[in-house]
């Protein structure tokens, strides 16, 4: 009897065992104590703290430069949509006009030929009312066409500009850079275009001024871009 409560205060004893000093681990029976730190990885606490926040930090810059990209891609395509839009306003202007005015004698001064492009774009190019009305880009700049070689950035009317049988102009207003390109660079080399111009100045335009390639480069250069353009009647 005493043999086995010796071996059972022996065994109670073993259980009870203290933890060693030192923050070491210490063990009992099925029970492990680790270090106050926590599991060890090789880095202090502080270390892999600062790595975690730098990782933050690097995936929202790569996320910002990601969605500047695709917001610049898309300002691109809409810039782009737009202007072909412009073109094809151009297109049915310049067609009605050479239709509207094939069997007069001349194209003819004033309003004329502004009032039958007017009669013949889509609706949503147009705005005012009445005698006021003028066709539009989608950035709010005027499309105007008007009679002779010398275009107005203003709707055509009384005596300005002069009667001529044998050109007639466009010119657009308001055009972003990338647009100003585009559309100028539609009317480069055809045969019935006689000038072309995008400083805005709009001299008379003959061939002796009709811009090329670097010109349209070096001239359309801003978001308020005008392009001028003198077709063979």
């Amino acid at each position: 009897m005493n043999t086995m409560n010796k071996f059972i205060t022996t065994e109670y004893n073993k259980r009870r065992q203290p933890i060693m000093s030192g923050g070491n681990a210490a063990t009992s029976v099925g029970v492990t104590v680790l270090d106050d730190d926590g599991p060890q990885t090789g880095l202090p606490r502080r270390s892999r703290r600062g790595i975690s926040l730098f990782g933050v930090v690097l995936g929202v810059a790569l996320a910002a430069l990601v969605t500047l990209g695709l917001v610049s891609a898309y300002q691109g395509v809409v810039t782009n949509t737009r202007a072909q839009a412009v073109l094809n306003t151009m297109i049915i202007m310049e067609s009605t006009v050479r239709r509207t005015f094939a069997n007069r004698p001349q194209f003819e001064a004033g309003p004329a030929l502004q009032g039958a492009a007017i009669s013949a774009v889509p609706t949503n190019s147009i705005q005012g009312s009445g005698t006021s009305r003028v066709i539009v880009t989608p950035w709010g700049g005027n499309i105007h066409i008007g009679a002779g070689n010398t275009p107005s950035a203003t709707a055509p009317a009384g005596s300005t500009p002069a009667a001529s049988n044998n050109r007639f102009y466009i010119v657009v207003t308001g055009l972003p850079e990338a647009a100003c390109e585009t559309i100028a660079a539609a009317y480069l080399d055809r045969p019935d275009v006689i000038g072309l111009d995008t400083d805005g100045t709009f001299a008379a335009i003959t061939a002796a001024v009709d811009d090329d390639f670097a010109d349209i480069n070096t001239d359309c250069d801003t978001d308020d871009e005008t392009v001028g353009i003198v077709f063979r009647g």
